[in-house]
């Protein structure tokens, strides 16, 4: 090392430089005070290695500390990093060190050591002018702040005689405004009263015919009261003949129900079919279609003049019950046009899919399943593209999606709805401090954006507002 600093390093001024010697550096790793400063070997030397080199090179020039070079460059080189950049050769235009200099400048006429040239720089006729042209330079500086001075006192008064127009103008301007409010709210006051007397004129009307129809609706009440109590005795001599009634048609299903169970140990199979119904504006059926099943339906969406339908099969196979579940989209004719029920591995893609739903670009097919407790996004061509699983979701039933892709599903034995992303991600979770508890039933109005849910165990349904957030 060459120097240190100690002292303040907040300002140039603060700095205090302390050299080194350089021979004790090189040769013993250790740290000694630099008293002189070879020129020719440009060193820096401790006291007992300035008596050797005056012993052993009387010719070198020597400089003590009062008149050797403060160093003042602490780069290290990047051919030999443990020397210090210390010189600069003018014709390569390159920076050395000690070692680059005997080596690689050897030849060169012009190097020379950074701290003298900087030194030589200082005396410079160069620096001098410089000097000379930075007073001159703050001088006039000096000139054109008081020019500047004087300019800013005449923009002073230009102001306060602008504001003090503007404020003139300004209480005008007020002054019309509070006549022409005042014009306004008398106008209104005028027009008020002539409204509250005709709403007087319009409300004793009124009074008279809600006083008539109230007399004719209290004619019409008991009149019904009267009707009522004979529909009563009516109705008690029809119920009694109902449970009757009742009771044979218990007894006949429950023998129904043991022939189906007969039937289905047998491998037998029932036909099944999907009804499409088509509705009046009055909700009057006006036709129906039916369309060959594929087996026991439970999920069912429309897209694209297709059916996309879920489908749920128990097999009886060696005294085992095997679940057989798929989803198919089918034509409009009944015809299967595809159908998912295996992965890219072979392995079932559902286990229970009750319910499913179309995203509203009839590009994603959502499906939930209450055997898992998933709810699989797949593509129209069978690609799955995410599965939703969370210890918050139990059973899901039914699902709805929004015009933005939301998906709504009901967790029916975790007592919640969940808000998922297009992609599946979760979103939000609607629970019991919600009023929801074992929802079963979903649906989204495109017109209202609203969210009707409908619980298991309860008769209301409820209804929330959504929006986006």
């Amino acid at each position: 090392m060459a120097s240190n600093f100690s002292g303040s390093l907040t300002q140039d001024s603060d700095e205090v430089k302390e050299m080194y010697c350089e021979e004790c550096d090189r040769h013993s790793d250790g740290y000694a005070t630099a008293v002189a400063f070879c020129v020719d070997c440009v060193d820096y030397l401790c006291v007992a290695c300035q008596r050797y080199h005056e012993r052993h090179f009387t010719t070198h020039k020597i400089h003590d500390s009062n008149n050797m070079p403060q160093e003042f460059y602490f780069e290290k080189c990047s051919t030999h990093p443990g020397q210090l950049v210390k010189f600069f050769c003018s014709e390569c235009n390159k920076e050395a060190c000690h070692e680059c200099r005997n080596n690689e400048h050897v030849n060169c006429s012009d190097v020379n050591h950074l701290p003298t040239l900087a030194s030589e720089i200082q005396e410079s006729d160069e620096l001098i002018n410089i000097r000379k042209d930075i007073n001159q330079l703050s001088k006039d500086i000096k000139d054109t702040e008081k020019v500047l001075d004087g300019k800013s006192e005449l923009i002073k008064k230009q102001e306060e005689n602008a504001t003090d127009a503007i404020k003139e103008q300004s209480n005008k301007l007020v002054a019309t405004y509070i006549q022409h409010h005042q014009d306004l709210i008398d106008d209104f006051d005028k027009t008020m009263e002539e409204t509250i007397a005709r709403l007087k004129k319009k409300r004793s009307e009124l009074i008279q015919k809600v006083s008539e129809k109230e007399r004719k609706f209290g004619e019409k009440v008991r009149k019904a009261e009267t009707d009522m109590r004979e529909n009563v005795v009516n109705t008690n001599t029809t119920f009694k003949l109902l449970m009757t009634e009742h009771l044979n048609l218990v007894g006949n299903l429950k023998a129904l129900t043991v022939d189906l169970e007969q039937a289905q140990k047998l491998g037998q199979n029932y036909e099944r079919m999907i009804r499409l119904i088509t509705f009046s504006e009055e909700m009057e059926v006006l036709d129906t279609t039916e369309i060959p099943g594929q087996g026991c339906c439970f999920g069912i969406a429309y897209s694209n003049s297709h059916l996309v339908v879920s489908y749920y099969k128990l097999m009886l196979h060696d005294y085992l019950t095997i679940i057989r579940s798929s989803i198919k989209i089918l034509s409009m004719s009944g015809k299967i046009v595809k159908s998912f029920d295996n992965g890219d591995y072979g392995q079932d893609l559902f286990n229970i899919p009750y319910y499913l739903t179309v995203s509203p670009d009839n590009t994603m097919i959502y499906v939930s399943d209450c055997g898992r407790n998933t709810v699989t996004c797949l593509t129209f061509d069978g690609e799955v593209k995410a599965i939703y699983k969370d210890d918050q979701l139990k059973n899901p039933h039914q699902l709805a999606v929004d015009e933005y892709g939301s998906v709504y599903v009901c967790g029916h034995d975790s007592n919640n709805v969940h808000l998922l992303s297009r992609d599946l991600s979760k979103v939000k979770i609607l629970d019991k401090s919600h009023g929801i508890h074992t929802p079963s039933s979903i649906a989204y109005c495109l017109n209202t954006k609203k969210l009707f849910v409908g619980m298991n165990q309860s008769s209301i349904i409820k209804v929330f507002n959504v929006t986006l957030e």
